[in-house]
């Protein structure tokens, strides 16, 4: 199994009905793609019946993106995982080729940060013309859009149970580091999250967004104190 790519969603069953209509037709032998209900309010399970040959797991109570990553990834096959929201999906058609090509011309490469594209509607772009940053190594990734190399993960111990959310990819990087391995940011593959800012921008949001940030952020100093690099 070469790629396996990975969803967790929580009460956004539109947005990933869309998502998995435009990747579902991927899976073959050579790809799976899994995804985890994480205590979804909403009628999300009746997706199952319609994308029958997606890998579903579900849970009767909220653990977190972060837990639940962790156990999608623990089941995927490929050697490399890629992981994307619901409500995200990948722009660049030869995705995977690139992806694939990146990680066996450098073996030591662990995980690769998509470039990320925030907007509501499709994004207009010019392929030809676009002007394409330049990718470079980099010490963290965005969790809406990357690849990570299974013994790379492996090597990490995965994301952590304790981190629901806001930080758990800033774990698994410095672990990854740690370990040798190197990140970079690959604009090549370029990911559009399908967001309605404007709608997240409420009170409440931001305060469980920040109260998880600091948790998190105080728990990884606390873990990898003192910092160890040179």
């Amino acid at each position: 199994m070469d790629f396996s790519i990975v969803i967790v969603t929580r009460n956004r069953k539109e947005d990933l009905d869309l998502t998995l209509s435009m990747i579902y037709t991927l899976i073959n032998n050579r790809l799976e793609i899994l995804v985890y209900i994480d205590k979804s309010d909403d009628d999300t399970h009746l997706l199952k019946d319609k994308y029958p040959n997606v890998i579903w797991f579900m849970s009767n109570r909220n653990l977190g993106c972060s837990p639940a990553r962790n156990e999608l990834f623990q089941h995927a096959k490929g050697e490399y995982l890629i992981s994307i929201d619901d409500d995200a999906n990948p722009l660049t058609d030869n995705f995977l080729e690139l992806i694939k090509e990146k990680f066996i011309n450098e073996p030591d490469l662990g995980i690769l940060s998509f470039r990320i594209l925030w907007s509501k509607e499709l994004p207009i772009i010019d392929y030809n013309t676009i002007k394409v940053e330049r990718e470079f190594y980099c010490s963290d990734f965005i969790g809406c859009g990357f690849a990570i190399r299974k013994s790379c993960y492996d090597s990490t111990g995965g994301f952590p149970k304790w981190i629901r959310g806001y930080g758990e990819e800033t774990n698994v990087a410095i672990k990854a580091s740690i370990n040798g391995w190197k990140i970079k940011y690959f604009p090549e593959v370029i990911i559009h999250h399908r967001v309605d800012w404007s709608a997240r921008q409420t009170k409440e949001r931001k305060k469980f967004q920040f109260e998880n940030q600091l948790f998190n952020s105080i728990g990884n100093s606390i873990i990898f104190f003192p910092f160890p690099y040179n």
